[in-house]
This record gives C-alpha cells, sequence and structure tokens, in this order.
C-alpha cells in the first residue's frame, strides 16, 4: 500500500520537477525510477541486515518512514515544495478563492470586470489586472495564481498594451476611477 501511495505521488514531484528544471517528463520519470530501484535495493540490503539482527518486528516500520523521507527530500530537493504548492493549490480550489477577494471590496472587484470587459482581457488577464489593480506585484500573481516567473510577465505585458498604461501607478489609476463620470467613455 506504502508502494502506491509512494508512486501515485511520485508522478506528481517529476512532473513539477520537468517543468521547473525544463527537461523532458521522460528524463525526469527515468531518474525517479532509478532513484526507486536504488531505494529498493538499499531497503532490502537493510531489511536483510534488521532479519539477521533478529529486529523483524521495525522492518515495516523503517521501510515506511524511508519511503517518507524520500518523498519530502524529492519534493524538497527537486521542485522547491511543490507538494506544498499542490496543496495550497487544492485548498484554493476548493474555496480559497473568497480570501483572496476579501482584501478588495465588491465594488472594486466590479470595477475590475468592467476595465476586463471594456478592455476585452481574456479570463486569466483579468485575474492578473484584480492582482495587480490592489498594487501587488508579480510575486502576488505567481503565487495566487500558481504560474511561472515568465507566464505572469507575459500577462502583465498583455494587458498594458490593451490598457496603454506604462506602469503600475497608471494601472490603479485607471481601475479606481474607471466607471467615474467620463473617465470610461475613451
Amino acid at each position: 500500500m506504502a508502494l502506491w501511495v509512494y508512486l501515485s505521488l511520485v508522478v506528481g514531484v517529476a512532473a513539477e520537477a520537468a517543468g521547473q528544471i525544463r527537461v523532458p517528463f521522460a528524463i525526469v520519470w527515468g531518474v525517479a525510477l532509478g532513484a526507486l530501484a536504488l531505494g529498493a535495493a538499499l531497503g532490502s540490503s537493510l531489511a536483510l541486515m534488521m532479519e539477521s539482527l533478529d529486529l523483524q518486528g521495525h522492518v515495516s516500520v523503517t521501510a515506511i518512514a524511508a519511503m517518507v523521507l524520500a518523498v519530502i527530500a524529492s519534493d524538497v530537493v527537486l521542485t522547491r515544495g511543490s507538494l506544498a504548492r499542490a496543496y495550497k493549490r487544492a485548498v484554493t480550489a476548493a474555496g480559497g478563492k473568497e480570501a483572496e477577494s476579501a482584501d478588495g471590496g465588491t465594488p472594486f472587484d466590479e470595477r475590475v470586470a468592467a476595465v476586463a470587459e471594456v478592455y476585452a482581457l481574456t479570463e486569466r488577464e483579468a485575474e492578473v489586472l484584480g492582482i495587480l489593480a490592489r498594487g501587488h506585484g508579480l510575486g502576488r500573481v505567481q503565487e495566487v495564481l500558481f504560474i511561472a516567473e515568465g507566464t505572469a510577465i507575459t500577462h502583465r505585458r498583455h494587458i498594458y498594451q490593451k490598457l496603454d498604461v506604462h506602469s503600475k501607478a497608471e494601472l490603479i489609476d485607471l481601475v479606481s476611477g474607471f466607471g467615474d463620470d467620463g473617465i470610461d467613455d475613451d
């Protein structure tokens, strides 16, 4: 059972690692399977050694502990915490959206939606706009939307082009004043 749990987790870790280090998934998966085989060989050796020392009752506990440590180590070393991000992503998908929109009010969200509609922003660009218009930077965009830095930069560039703004201050001013008399008519 523990092996199946490990295998289900290691696929996600390998996929995240491949994306982060920009190599084909097959290479990372091959390394992961090689590490699993090495771990199995070391585990068997450890089990034989424990059996010869008459410590058989501790073999299963040791094997499970080794697998857990291997998952944590591979997650931290290969992907710098992708399991933590995957957990955070799942929590956000299950209801964390309210927490992000709570720092802005409904009128602000309506202004962001109106700007996005008038300037024909994509759904993702509208999400990025909402974060940037609150004064946050690209780091916050990456954290909230779980996207890479390059992707966040691209979305910001497209938003700036479509809104014809050249700085975050201009963007905030545009969104803050949007809908006031005469501002959104240009």
